[in-house]
């Protein structure tokens, strides 16, 4: 998803003091990092995984009460795809999508064929490429909660009218081309929910790009939004589920059925990028650079007491 840029400077507006930010609509933010284009909570909520802008992977963990840089896990390629990001079910890996480096040489093996999927074992330090199959875009990554597979939204090639969602079995390397099953197109952005039971997609239906609840288990899906939904991340009960507008503003919006957005964090912060605290109570967003097509501060939020 592209969003508009807006000609501003990201502080107007917002009063700034030790990582603290208040914006004109009084909502109250913690700014973590001038450094970051995409975000991922971990299972337990007490970590963050954080690509950079010189697309890096690093981990930021709670330390003396608040969440504080901790170390870089996989800066081999300085490529790594800025929307493939997500935990293992134990916390102790992160999945994603980069460049393959031939063992000998040490360059890449070839830009276009695209990317393969690779892990970052934060426990023995280690990176690896866990499978050769190459995908030239990827939208999202999820982990199943048993952390047996991963949901992966993208296509293995560029000239490919729509994305395909793929589940992707860990213990036999097996991917599976799943988007038949469900009746239309995916387009775009999508997120499983934190107990696997829901997936959102943005889908065309009837010509018209709708967000879509699909029910896993029995298939059964539903719309909630006519408009499509860019960087969606559901509450961990699955009752919500976040987006980011066109204009940058935060919006809350039910899973159950259709229902009028709220917005928590106005448009002038720019939001680009988010993620919902599996603990519920925060939200970990990046901001649009006004300069250049890259996102680049971090911010956590506290969710307001009725979406948690």
């Amino acid at each position: 998803m592209i969003f508009l840029m807006a000609s501003f400077s990201l502080m107007v507006g917002c009063n700034s003091n030790n990582g603290s930010v208040t914006t004109k609509h009084g909502e109250h933010l913690t700014r973590l990092s001038d450094d970051a284009r995409f975000v991922r909570w971990s299972p337990d909520g007490t970590k963050l995984a954080v690509i950079t802008e010189s697309s890096f992977l690093a981990v930021y963990e709670e330390k003396d009460g608040g969440l504080r840089f901790s170390r870089y896990v996989d800066e081999e390629t300085g490529l790594i795809s800025s929307r493939s990001l997500a935990w293992g079910a134990d916390g102790s890996k992160l999945y994603y999508f980069d460049y393959p480096k031939d063992k000998k040489t040490d360059e890449i093996i070839d830009f276009e064929r695209g990317k393969v999927l690779s892990s970052a074992d934060l426990k023995s330090k280690t990176r690896v490429n866990i499978d050769s199959s190459f995908f030239q875009f990827i939208d999202h990554v999820d982990a199943s909660p048993d952390g047996k597979s991963l949901y992966i939204n993208g296509k293995e090639n560029y000239n490919e009218a729509n994305s395909s969602m793929f589940i992707y079995q860990l213990d036999t390397a097996n991917y599976t081309n799943v988007s038949e099953q469900f009746g239309f197109s995916i387009q775009g952005d999508s997120r499983l929910s934190r107990d696997g039971q829901l997936l959102f997609v943005n889908a065309k239906i009837d010509g018209e790009v709708q967000g879509v609840i699909i029910e896993l288990a029995s298939g059964r899906h539903w719309v909630i939004s006519d408009e499509h939904l860019a960087e969606p991340s559901f509450s961990p009960d699955g009752r919500w589920l976040a987006y980011i507008e066109l204009d940058h503003t935060i919006m809350v919006i039910p899973t159950d059925k259709k229902g009028d957005p709220t917005a928590i964090v106005h448009s002038d912060i720019a939001a680009a990028k988010l993620d919902w605290s599996p603990k519920g109570d925060r939200i970990a967003f990046t901001t649009a650079n006004s300069n250049q097509w890259f996102t680049s501060y971090l911010y956590i939020m506290d969710v307001p007491e009725r979406f948690r």
